[in-house]
């Protein structure tokens, strides 16, 4: 990637991700404990209650007229199905009354672990299987599920890898391939408009010719995906406004920092242009969006493939930091894989499953035991500006918060340190003009600032409450920087802009921030945010700080 458009690209990302805003994205869990419609209907409260999801991923287990029990994640085979094998789970997903899991997802796998290699120019399977696909988006639908999840890898045959004894030339058989993809859309969203597919890879599976060829297209041909890029086209070709693919980008599983997001949401957003179909790049852009992933194991493993931990930070410390920016960088879905730990007391079926669970550091025990506080993190993570309402030893860490005390032989308060480059204007502490009536102080017409260094331990959450008055023609902030042991400023990338929001003459400034790594101080900047002089027109503008408090967030 060009390293200036890069550095260019995180720098507008990082200029909107400085603000205090929550996140709104629905983290959705998936997994080897990924529940059936029928555990689901028996312990869905007690779910809702004891873990961090807005939603899961479902395997339903439809029924056929001989009894024997099936699998929607095993439906993409040219055998038909029938409607009424799901009428049990979608009766058991009706009674569901969910109020957090609003958001769930019914499992599919495009040929994961078969042998069955799909005849694209054979038009009887294929008209098989876009009757079974359009019965599944029914039986999601009709469930009150937001859509599909979908895993397109071919762990036992490379199925949309362009085979050169096909007799036919890579130009027709891509063609077919596409027109298979939008058959199975279209039979789809006709029983549901308005699906949303949420695939752990969509076109950010190209990122390998992406990355190491000189010419991606021509790579195409003998890449493992090489057909997977038309396929995708054809669900463009026939998606309804109304339905949305999601790019899950699953390579994402070993991120460690925010350059190796915003890498893969270049790749999904921009450099996969490339393969989108000129006419529907206008579709891509509005009805497509990257949903990061989580890999859970990777922050309880030992050290190997799969193994995230950061110097200085704890692994649940690492996996809060990584949650974040994976929520920072998505769409509306983020999305999470776990297998040797479970989120609820669910049984596998599978000896397999037993046994390899057993073998791994988890030991199949609950995440919320083999990680404490793993629940806590997804709140911090997805919520990092809250101040929650529990959970707060109250001890105000700002001294003089209430500017009481004045420095002598100045006007400015004691314990906090005054800056005024342009000199322009003065600080001062004054009686009776507070929020309480108390002292408070006040910037007069004044281009600079004062702040204050506040001891504070790296990991740690704090709440930062301030009030602020005369507001017309000003912009007052408070900014939240980080110092080392020296009280020498770092990390400006975590830098955070608190505003004040407000009907009342008082405006208030409120947010959680959490002391990132290596640092001891944090720094708490009142800034009135004057108005350059020519633009102030020669107005006296005078702006009121007060009740500035910084507390522990245990």
């Amino acid at each position: 990637m060009n390293k200036i458009l890069l550095f260019a690209f995180s720098a507008v990302i990082m200029t909107t991700t400085c603000f205090a805003k929550d996140q709104s994205q629905k983290i959705i869990q998936s997994g080897w404990c990924s529940p059936n419609a029928d555990f689901l209907l028996k312990n869905y409260k007690t779910m809702e209650a004891n873990s961090p999801y807005d939603g899961v991923r479902i395997n339903l287990e439809p029924v056929d007229s001989e009894g024997k029990v099936h699998s929607s994640h095993w439906f993409f085979y040219p055998k038909p199905i029938e409607r009424e094998w799901f009428r049990s789970d979608i009766k058991k997903l009706q009674a569901c009354k969910f109020t957090k899991f609003t958001d769930n997802f019914i499992s599919i796998s495009l040929l994961t672990y078969t042998k069955w290699q799909p005849d694209w120019f054979n038009d009887k399977e294929w008209d098989i299987l876009c009757k079974n696909m359009g019965t599944i988006a029914w039986a999601t639908k009709e469930s009150g599920c937001k859509g599909i999840l979908f895993d397109p890898e071919a762990y036992q045959i490379a199925v949309f890898k362009y085979r050169k004894d096909s007799q036919k030339s890579f130009k027709e058989v891509n063609a077919k391939v596409r027109e298979r993809g939008k058959q199975l859309m279209e039979a789809m969203v006709k029983e549901y408009p308005g699906i949303a597919i949420l695939g752990y890879w969509t076109f950010s599976v190209t990122d390998p010719i992406l990355q190491k060829s000189t010419d991606p297209k021509a790579a195409l041909p003998y890449f493992k995906y090489g057909l997977y890029p038309a396929f995708l086209n054809g669900f463009l070709d026939a998606m309804p406004p109304e339905a949305r693919l999601y790019d899950g980008c699953e390579q994402a599983y070993n991120n460690d920092c925010e350059e190796d997001f915003l890498r893969l949401y270049f790749l999904s957003r921009h450099k996969v242009l490339e393969f989108i179909a000129p006419e529907n790049i206008q579709k891509f852009k509005n009805q497509t969006e990257t949903a990061f992933n989580i890999y859970i194991d990777a922050y309880l493993n030992p050290k190997g493939r799969w193994y995230i931990a950061k110097k200085g930070e704890t692994r649940l410390e690492s996996l809060r930091r990584n949650l974040k920016t994976a929520c920072e960088y998505s769409g509306k879905y983020v999305w999470t894989w776990d297998e040797q730990c479970r989120w609820w007391d669910i049984k596998y079926k599978s000896s397999w499953i037993n046994k390899t669970v057993m073998e791994k550091v988890g030991k199949n025990r609950l995440w919320q035991e083999a990680m404490p506080g793993i629940c806590k993190a997804f709140e911090q993570a997805r919520n990092p500006y809250t101040i929650p309402k529990k959970n707060t030893d109250g001890k105000n860490l700002v001294q003089n918060p209430g500017f009481e005390n004045i420095t002598k032989n100045s006007t400015i308060p004691t314990n906090w340190i005054y800056r005024n480059n342009e000199k322009e204007g003065v600080f001062e502490a004054i009686a009776n003009e507070g929020f309480d009536k108390s002292a408070a102080v006040v910037a007069k017409t004044c281009t600079g600032y004062i702040y204050q260094y506040i001891p504070v331990k790296s990991g740690n959450s704090y709440a930062v409450i301030a009030h602020c008055k005369g507001m017309e023609n000003l912009f007052p902030k408070i900014i939240i920087g980080w110092a080392n042991k020296n009280k020498t400023r770092i990390s400006y990338t975590n830098d955070l802009l608190i505003p004040f929001a407000g009907n009342a003459e008082w405006k208030k400034a409120a947010s959680r921030v959490i002391a990132p790594v290596d640092v001891k101080y944090l720094m708490i900047f009142l800034k009135p945010g004057l108005l350059k002089k020519k633009l102030r027109k020669g107005k006296t503008e005078n702006c009121f700080f007060d009740n500035i408090t910084v507390y522990n967030i245990e």
